[in-house]
């Protein structure tokens, strides 16, 4: 009978045990998710979330934006879910091209006005041999391998708006900016709008 009761009590033990490091796990878990969202700002938070609850964005073609009316804007990712730090992150990273109107400062809510600007860049900006060899190399060296995750550079075709939106830009900054093919890199990487939990300094090393 003690022997019955003394592996009954074992048992309870191991069973409290046991839970108590999985709720201790599960704390530690909820505190990392708390600590994370602390260390963004409450107005990035707060646009973040109207941006997911309000996204329009998909991955259509150009034609899509130029028939939408100039005073909307073009918000959410084109492919991938959103995440905040990520987020918070690229918006950081893209303030460092404020000096230059034609950089979207939020890569997940642009004018369409702008977006429309772009593309008609992207169509008319001539380059020559050796701006498009700048641009074709920032395409090798980018995390998407290129503009975005999808589309192409044929002028013609109605592929990805996101992709002929920073192909233009590009473009614009090849040649009015001279910048080399790893700023155009860059630039694509820290405004990445296919969504995606990842750090930009892992993106763009």
């Amino acid at each position: 009978m003690a022997k019955k009761f003394f592996n009954r009590i074992s048992a309870i033990l191991i069973l409290l045990v046991a839970l108590a490091g999985v709720s201790g796990f599960y704390f530690i878990g909820k505190s990392k998710q708390i600590q994370t969202a602390d260390d963004v700002a409450p107005e990035v938070s707060a646009q973040f979330n109207y941006i997911v609850k309000n996204s329009n964005s998909a991955c259509y073609g150009i034609k899509t934006v130029m028939q939408m009316p100039d005073n909307g804007r073009i918000m959410g990712s084109c492919c991938g879910p959103m995440y905040l730090h990520t987020y918070a992150e690229q918006l950081e990273s893209v303030e460092k091209y404020s000096s230059i109107s034609k950089v979207p400062s939020d890569p997940y809510d642009i004018p369409v006005s702008q977006a429309k600007e772009l593309i008609n860049d992207f169509k008319t900006i001539q380059l020559s041999g050796e701006q498009q060899l700048i641009y074709e190399e920032a395409k090798k060296m980018s995390h998407e391998g290129g503009p975005c995750c999808c589309g192409d550079d044929n002028l013609e075709s109605n592929t990805c708006w996101r992709w002929k939106v920073y192909g233009g830009l590009a473009k614009y900054l090849i040649t009015e900016h001279g910048f080399s093919s790893e700023q155009i890199a860059e630039v694509w990487d820290v405004s990445d709008g296919c969504g995606g939990d990842h750090h930009v300094e892992e993106i763009h090393a």
